[in-house]
């Protein structure tokens, strides 16, 4: 559930061919048409998805989607505050994989999404490929980037002259992810699974502004852009009526965020229906406002982190009455 205060009105047709034809062995095509109302009865916007999944003949997968969302009301964005119009979207993903019975296969996916009066915009690149080297060894490695723009990024809000301000700001983000899994059956009774990820996100914010009417019809009429920002002593001062004296002062939303996460686990069936598990985890999380910096050099920050371990052995055992 994205929300509570939410009535959603869903209308679906789609078309399925069970039969091979050129190319494929399979498909379907759905056609979905949405609305949605909050509790009071209040329209928020409509929207539109059309999906075509697939399975080709050499058992591949292709599948595409692209929706539409009208402009409408968000009732979320403001975490909290007004209700406020945001543009329309348009909004594409989609995946390309290989046939997963193969010792090596590989998968693609992306998205694409785009707002209007371009406030904003976004794409993520995920590909993957699976190792069968043996019957009993599977390797999985897989990455993640994502860059992301939105002008209508919430950073905070705070009280001023009796009255409350909601800011935004422009963000510029990117995200790399990658992530490692390996599973050996080492024999029947004893396997290992190891799994890693580290993962990084540094934002930059600009052209910060805040609300003024959160429903105007002009999109520019939303909102004002402070002419004054001064960084000084890791926060942001905001003048509001440009008379060159700081109204107001927010912290540096800048980030770099960074972390590691890996699993091991040693599981052994000792005898029948009982097991006996070793598990090593551990944890290494950073975060600073240094978001200039390239993702490779926010890597070597972990370098850094002091990591948090966690050991543990599990016995199970079977008792059959």
């Amino acid at each position: 559930m994205n929300t509570a205060d939410e009535i959603n009105n869903e209308n679906e047709i789609g078309y399925f061919v069970t039969n091979p034809v050129s190319i494929f062995r399979s498909y379907k095509i759905n056609l979905e048409q949405f609305n949605t109302w909050n509790f009071e009865g209040r329209f928020l916007g409509l929207g539109s998805h059309l999906a075509f999944n697939s399975e080709l003949k050499n058992q591949w997968g292709l599948n595409l989607n692209l929706i539409f969302h009208s402009e409408g009301i968000d009732t979320k964005v403001l975490r909290g505050g007004y209700d406020m119009m945001m543009p329309y979207s348009i909004y594409t993903f989609g995946e390309l994989r290989t046939d997963y019975s193969k010792k090596i296969s590989a998968g693609l996916e992306y998205s694409y999404e785009s707002g209007g009066n371009n406030s904003m915009s976004r794409y993520q690149l995920s590909p993957g490929l699976t190792l069968r080297p043996l019957r009993s060894v599977k390797i999985r490695l897989s990455a993640d980037y994502e860059r992301n723009t939105n002008d209508l990024q919430y950073i905070t809000s705070l009280d001023y002259q009796d009255d409350k301000r909601y800011i935004l700001g422009t963000i510029d983000q990117n995200t790399f992810g990658l992530t490692f899994r390996m599973d050996i059956n080492i024999t029947p009774e004893f396997s290992i699974q190891y799994y890693g990820s580290p993962f990084i996100s540094h934002g930059t914010y600009s052209d910060y502004k805040y609300v003024t009417d959160p429903e105007a019809g002009s999109y520019s009429d939303r909102f004002k852009l402070y002419e004054y920002e001064v960084m000084n002593d890791g926060s942001i001062r905001l003048d509001e009526n440009n008379d060159l004296v700081t109204d107001y002062s927010i912290g540096d939303p800048n980030f770099n965020f960074h972390q590691l996460r890996s699993n091991f686990v040693a599981k052994w069936e000792y005898r029948l229906g009982s097991f006996i598990y070793f598990v090593w985890s551990t944890e290494k999380t950073g975060q600073n406002n240094m978001s200039d910096i390239s993702l490779g050099e926010s890597y070597k920050q972990l370098k850094d982190v002091f990591p948090n371990n966690i050991f543990l052995i599990k016995l199970n055992y079977w008792f059959s009455l």
